[in-house]
C-alpha cells in the first residue's frame, strides 16, 4: 500500500541494530511525532551521513518530543560494526535486508541511475552531488559494503502517538529528500497539554495557526475578537459539500455578527488550495480559514476519522448528500483535489471570548452536523 495522509502505518514487528521485537504502535507511544526515515544501507556513505547529520541535532527532535527511526536494508551484522553500541545513536536504525517493509509500503527502486539522478537539470544535480561528497568527505565516510537494492529510493513518514500518517514522500530520485533542517520546520511544537476531545466547560488549546494569507495567528487572539466563536470543523476544500458550507455561511455571515458571533471554519486543506480556491486578495472571505494539512489540530482535539465509507455517510445521511449535492451544483461546485484523509468526520465547537468551550459537537457521520439555521438557534 502507498501511504497518504491520515492513513494508519502498518503495525510491522521489527528488529533494530540492538534490540529485537519492537512494533510501530509500541515505539510511537508517548512520542509527539515520529520521524520514519527510510534510506539504503548503512554502507552507503550518502545514507551515514545523513544518519550522523539527524544525531547532532537530535536535541532539537527531543524538545518537539519527536524522535526519528530509521529503515534500512542492512542486517545487524552491519549495523553493529558501524555504530558499535547501542547508545551510539540517539535513534533506532530497523533492519530490513528482506525489503519486506519497503515492499510492504511500496517504496521502490529508480529504474535506472539516471532515474536515481532524476534532475531535470544535470548542471545542478551535478553540483548537488558534488557538495554531498565534500560532506561525506569531511566526515570521513567512504563506500562499505553493498546492501539489498541498489537502486532503492528512500522515502519519509511523519506519524503522530498512535502511528497515523500526518505526512508522506515517496523519493522520486535520490536527491528528493528533505534535510534535516526541514524536517525540523515540518515538525510542529510538542503541545503542553494531552491530546483529548473537548467538552462544554474546557478551555480551548492556545493553537497557533495559519489562514491562505497569513502566518502566525493564535485561537486566543481569534476568540478574543466576538463573543462567541463558531470553530466549524469540516475536511478539505476539493470537498464540494465542504466548499458549499463556506460559501452559504459566508452569504448569511451578516447574521452571526447580528448575534455578536463569528465564524472560522478549519480545515486538511494547504495554502495553494486556499489561493486556487480564494486568490490572493484576503477581503475574499470574511472570517478566517483555518489550514490544517498536517492535522496537528485535528489531531490534538482527537477529531476522528471514520473507518468506512458506510460510516462516513451512512444510511440516515445519504438522503441529505443527495440533497446536498444538488445545491453543489446549482453553485457550480465539483470536486477539486482530494487532501488529506477522504473519511475525515468534521466537528463543531462554539467558543466564548475567553476561550471556554461553550458547546462541542464530534459527530459520527459526515452529515451528522447542524444546519446553519440550527447553528444560529444555538447563539
Amino acid at each position: 500500500m502507498i501511504l497518504k495522509i491520515g492513513d494508519a502505518m502498518p503495525n510491522f514487528t521489527f528488529d533494530t541494530g540492538f534490540r529485537d521485537g519492537l512494533t510501530m504502535q509500541e515505539y510511537c507511544k508517548g512520542k509527539f511525532r515520529t520521524v520514519v526515515w527510510v534510506l539504503r544501507y548503512i554502507g552507503c556513505p550518502t545514507c551515514r551521513l545523513t544518519a550522523e547529520l539527524i544525531k547532532e541535532q537530535y536535541d532539537k527532535f527531543t524538545a518537539k518530543n519527536a524522535q526519528v527511526l530509521m529503515v534500512m536494508q542492512s542486517d545487524r551484522e552491519h549495523i553493529q560494526r558501524e555504530y558499535k553500541t547501542a547508545d551510539f545513536m540517539p535513534f533506532e536504525t530497523v533492519l530490513d535486508p528482506e525489503m519486506k517493509i519497503y515492499k510492504a509500503l511500496e517504496i521502490k527502486p529508480a529504474e535506472s541511475r539516471e532515474a536515481m539522478i532524476g534532475s531535470t537539470d544535470p548542471e545542478a544535480a551535478k553540483a548537488a552531488f558534488a557538495k554531498i561528497r565534500e560532506q561525506m568527505a569531511a566526515y570521513g565516510f567512504a563506500h562499505g559494503d553493498y546492501e539489498g537494492d541498489e537502486m532503492q529510493l528512500p522515502a519519509m513518514f511523519i506519524l503522530n502517538e498512535d502511528a497515523n500518517v500526518v505526512w508522506a514522500h515517496y523519493a522520486q530520485n535520490g536527491l528528493d529528500m528533505p534535510l534535516v533542517e526541514d524536517v525540523l520546520e515540518m515538525l510542529p511544537d510538542a503541545p503542553s497539554y494531552e491530546p483529548r476531545k473537548l467538552k462544554a466547560g474546557d478551555k480551548f488549546p492556545n493553537f497557533t495557526y495559519k489562514t491562505t494569507w497569513e502566518d502566525g495567528k493564535t485561537t486566543d487572539e481569534l476568540f478574543a475578537k466576538a463573543d462567541k466563536t463558531v470553530y466549524w470543523v469540516l475536511r478539505y476544500l476539493g470537498c464540494t459539500v465542504c466548499r458549499l458550507d463556506v460559501e452559504m455561511v459566508k452569504e448569511r455571515y451578516a447574521e452571526f455578527q447580528a448575534k455578536g458571533a463569528q465564524v472560522a471554519f478549519m480545515m486538511q486543506s494547504d495554502r495553494a488550495h486556499g489561493l486556487l480556491n480564494f486568490g490572493e486578495d484576503s477581503s475574499a472571505l470574511p472570517f478566517d480559514l483555518i489550514l490544517d494539512n498536517k492535522l496537528d489540530i485535528y489531531q490534538s482535539l482527537k477529531i476522528e476519522a471514520a473507518k468506512s465509507k458506510g460510516e462516513l455517510v451512512n444510511e440516515e445521511g445519504r438522503p441529505k448528500i443527495v440533497e446536498k449535492s444538488k445545491k453543489c451544483k446549482e453553485y457550480g461546485f465539483s470536486h477539486g483535489d482530494y487532501e488529506g484523509d477522504e473519511l475525515q468526520l468534521p466537528a463543531m465547537f462554539i467558543v466564548g471570548k475567553d476561550g471556554t468551550v461553550l458547546d462541542a459537537l464530534y459527530p459520527t457521520s459526515l452529515m451528522d452536523m447542524p444546519t446553519i439555521d440550527e447553528v444560529l438557534a444555538k447563539l
